[in-house]
C-alpha cells in the first residue's frame, strides 16, 4: 500500500465476499494474489473478477506459488478461464505451470530464468489473451505476438519478501 500511495495511487484492500465486487466497481485496477489464499478469499477474488470484467476494469493476476499447491493452480485456472484477466505478472517457474509445463520447484522462487519461459508465456499470452509479464533479472514482456525485455532488475530483489506483490500492484497502478 505504501509503495502505491508513493506513486500517487490510492490502495484498497477487499477479501471478504460480501464487499470486493462493490470495491471493485469503485477502483481503477484489480490486483489478485494468491499470496495467502483461502476458500474465502479465492471466493472474493472470482467475485471481484467478474465484477471488473463487467465494468471492463484491467485484472492483474499475480499467481504466487502456483509452483507449490493444487489450490492454487486450480484457483488460478478458475481466474484465468474466467476471461477477466488482462495482466499476469508471474516469475519463470509460475508462468511455466500456468502454460502447462511440469513443475519441479518446492518452493516460491523461480528455477528459471525470465527468458527460459519465454515460449511458455508467448503460448500462456495467445491462450488466455492476457498480457503476460515474466519478472526476473531480464523480464520478458509479452502479448502473445511481440516480446520485449527490461533489463531493470537486481539479483537483490530475490531477497526483498513482496518484491513481486510490489510489482503486480505497480502494474495495477499504471
Amino acid at each position: 500500500a505504501n509503495l502505491l500511495l508513493a506513486v500517487g495511487a490510492s490502495p484498497i484492500m477487499a477479501d471478504d465476499p460480501d464487499e470486493s465486487a462493490q470495491i471493485t466497481a469503485s477502483c481503477a485496477a484489480l490486483a489478485l494474489s494468491l499470496g495467502t489464499p483461502s476458500k474465502r478469499r479465492l471466493r472474493a477474488m472470482q467475485l471481484s473478477a467478474q465484477e471488473a470484467k463487467c465494468l471492463h476494469i484491467p485484472v492483474i493476476l499475480d499467481p504466487v506459488g502456483v509452483t507449490v499447491s493444487p489450490m492454487r493452480r486450480e484457483a488460478a485456472a478458475t481466474l484465468l478461464e474466467s476471461g477477466a484477466v488482462s495482466v499476469i505478472r508471474a516469475n519463470a517457474s509460475e508462468i511455466r505451470v500456468l502454460a502447462g509445463e511440469a513443475h519441479t520447484a518446492c518452493g516460491l522462487e523461480a528455477e528459471d530464468t525470465a527468458e527460459a519461459a519465454r515460449e511458455a508465456a508467448l503460448r500462456l499470452a495467445k491462450n488466455t489473451g492476457a498480457i503476460v509479464v515474466v519478472t526476473g533479472e531480464t523480464d520478458v514482456v509479452t502479448d502473445g505476438m511481440r516480446v520485449c525485455r527490461i533489463g531493470n532488475g537486481h539479483p537483490i530483489e530475490r531477497c526483498v519478501t513482496g518484491a513481486g506483490c510490489q510489482l503486480t500492484a505497480l502494474l495495477g497502478a499504471f
